[in-house]
């Protein structure tokens, strides 16, 4: 059973669960469901949503108006929301933002309504649910995400300094802390560690990993993530340039217990395989064989047939010729039918040999051909030679144990005043978005808890933050 899940976006006050509500909510921890978001819709909803987390220690609220309700708002409404947000069960304003997928729409009160909950989200020091998952620059551009930031940042007085090389780290006994660069040192009440990790980069930044061994903080060993993963068979080479839907199962050692599966597009490269569902299994790749395992992929490329009814369809199609790549060729693209093929083909000659020699069963050589192609096609077997380096990975195992940190602040136990967040902890998901939103949620949690005067909720922590990670202990 999955365990600390946080359901961050839900309408559980929405009329279609008057029935069963109290059960479902109050079940949640006992399913592994550690925390709930109620999202409001109109101040009516939003106070409902609020009055609903009261009751459970699990659930929180956030409170707003849908793009979907802005019409007939009434003419206090947004006083009604601030004095909504103000209790301690409220975490965020939302559900907000702008929809204008339905006619009839009102752009221009969309967007006044919105801006106003901006406005109010940043007046309270509350985080923002929109409705379409993300705000954005009307550019599109992700620069004009980092210059929004850095002008918000200069309206507060923050300074920033950059392509400065640290040459040290040190805590004083007067309760400070020292940063050493290059003819100078800054004196500071906090540090927040937020280097990021060694995926993508060619030049490690070996500074903040060799800063934290020398203070004695465990630091795990950096392994590839999201990556692709490279394979010993050649015959890869001839599947390059397609692309499949497949059910990719991983296993180290031959083992099936250590089996692990993701269905999706498999993208085939020069040197093995690639695409979301391989990056996915790429950790389970990189681990197994940082412990000298050796690391296996089956590919079933019919994961919605049977190997029977796969062969029974094949052996119609077939006739009495094994004419692989013309008659299925609506199962698999050019190049993966072909190597099927090949495969086919190979063993069917081996087949042929042993029924000369008495040696092998009987049967028509299209039934062979049939049964042939559809446990090919139902057992793709690669051996994993390697996942792609650090340089070429989109994230990265391995840094700060999280044993070194306190889990509601990101500070490390053994050093007051020191945090950790990001890349740096050792922290990874899976693709979408996961990896990207754990470094805002953890940045977030250690720069409230550096700051100081914040009070943490016990049953609300950078632990479940970011909604589902794993840490490698």
């Amino acid at each position: 059973m999955y365990q600390g899940i946080f359901d961050t976006h839900s309408h559980y006050t929405d009329a279609a669960f008057d029935a069963d509500r109290d059960v479902l909510l109050s079940g949640f921890p006992g399913e592994g469901v550690s925390h709930v978001m109620l999202c409001g819709c109109t101040p009516e909803d939003s106070q409902r949503s609020l009055l609903l987390a009261r009751r459970y220690p699990h659930v929180y609220c956030a409170v707003g108006v849908h793009p979907e309700n802005v019409a007939d708002l009434p003419a206090d409404w947004l006083e009604q929301i601030e004095a909504l947000a103000g209790d301690k069960k409220v975490r965020a304003i939302g559900e907000i933002g702008l929809d204008y997928h339905y006619e009839g729409f009102d752009a221009a009160l969309q967007k006044d309504v919105l801006v106003q909950q901006l406005l109010l989200a940043r007046k309270l020091g509350l985080p923002v649910i929109d409705h379409e998952g993300y705000i954005y620059p009307r550019s599109l551009k992700s620069q004009s995400v980092l210059q929004v930031l850095l002008n918000e940042a200069e309206k507060l007085g923050v300074k920033f300094k950059y392509n400065t090389k640290v040459t040290g780290l040190s805590f004083s006994s007067d309760g400070v802390w020292h940063v050493h660069v290059p003819g100078w040192e800054y004196i500071c009440d906090c540090v927040i560690l937020a280097s990021g990790s060694q995926a993508g980069l060619a030049k490690k930044p070996a500074e903040t990993y060799r800063a934290c061994r020398d203070l004695n903080i465990r630091v795990n060993e950096s392994l590839s993530t999201l990556a692709a993963i490279s394979c010993r068979e050649t015959w890869v080479r001839d599947c390059a340039g397609d692309r499949t839907y497949a059910r990719v199962y991983i296993h180290c050692d031959g083992s099936e217990e250590s089996e692990i599966s993701e269905y999706g597009q498999v993208q085939w490269v020069e040197s093995g395989v690639s695409g979301i569902v391989i990056f996915n299994l790429s950790r389970y790749a990189s681990q197994w064989l940082s412990e000298g395992k050796s690391v296996r992929l089956r590919i079933d490329l019919l994961d919605e047939y049977t190997q029977e009814k796969a062969g029974e369809q094949f052996q119609n199609l077939l006739g009495d010729g094994c004419d692989i790549e013309k008659k299925l060729c609506g199962y698999l693209p050019p190049h993966v039918l072909s190597v099927i093929a090949c495969q086919v083909k190979e063993q069917l000659g081996k087949n042929k040999k042993k029924r000369k020699e008495g040696n092998g069963a009987g049967g028509d050589g299209t039934e062979d051909a049939a049964r042939l192609a559809a446990r090919a096609m139902k057992n793709m077997n690669l051996t994993v030679r390697c996942v792609r380096e650090l340089a070429g990975a989109q994230a990265a195992a391995g840094g700060v144990d999280l044993t070194e940190l306190d889990l509601k602040t990101l500070e490390v136990k053994k050093w007051p005043g020191l945090f950790v967040c990001g890349e740096l902890a050792d922290v990874d998901g899976e693709c979408g978005g996961y990896n990207l939103q754990w470094a805002w949620s953890s940045g977030t949690a250690a720069g409230k808890a550096a700051a100081g005067g914040v009070k943490i909720d016990s049953n609300f922590s950078a632990e479940t933050a970011s909604g589902s990670y794993a840490g490698r202990a």
